[in-house]
């Protein structure tokens, strides 16, 4: 898919990470494609429904993705 492409999707970022790096990162990556950041911890399956497309940023901590239990209970949206 082209660039033009993802201009008439509507898509979001999600983040989770431990010290605040994964989240600077997440903010960049609004900023240069202009879209919606929101941490992992605050939407709701009601919200993500409205989106054709997810960014998921997520840090590894101790060996786990810090995403991995936020993915296994929205998979199925």
């Amino acid at each position: 898919m082209g660039r033009s492409t993802f201009a008439y999707m509507k898509g979001i970022i999600i983040y989770k990470g431990k010290y605040g790096a994964t989240e600077q990162y997440a903010n960049w990556l609004s900023a240069e494609l202009d879209l919606p950041l929101v941490s992992a911890d605050d939407i709701s399956a009601e919200k993500l429904r409205i989106f054709d497309f997810v960014v998921l940023a997520g840090s590894v901590y101790i060996g786990k993705w810090m995403m991995r239990d936020w993915l296994k209970q929205n998979l199925s949206l």
